[in-house]
């Protein structure tokens, strides 16, 4: 399953942050195909790893992992979001209109 997540970063980052996500990305159990960063949010195309593994478990264990109150996820060929983590609630429905996507894949 395809999915594009949003990913909030430090007002101040470095590359260092940037490797720590990507990392916890694998470490949760996704495989990242590409990423951008659109001002304060990561934005990447990850797929989970292993048809069985459920993708609601592996979102909200990367948001945990991350340290991050949640994060929101969209899948491609469903077109539904979800926000997942730990204080997902707070932030309300998912809403596609702040959701960043990436750019389009001009070498496919």
């Amino acid at each position: 399953m395809s999915y594009q997540i949003n990913i909030g970063l430090p007002s101040f980052y470095e590359g260092i942050e940037i490797d720590e996500i990507l990392a916890g990305i694998e470490y949760a159990g996704l495989t990242c195909h590409r990423f951008e960063i659109h001002g304060p949010r990561l934005v990447a195309e990850v797929t989970v790893n292993g048809c069985f593994s459920n993708p609601d478990r592996v979102m909200t264990r990367l948001a945990k992992s991350l340290d991050r109150e949640a994060i929101a996820a969209y899948h491609v060929q469903l077109r539904t979001g979800q926000l997942y983590g730990p204080k997902a609630e707070a932030y309300g429905p998912f809403n596609l209109a702040k959701f960043k996507q990436l750019s389009e894949d001009v070498t496919a």
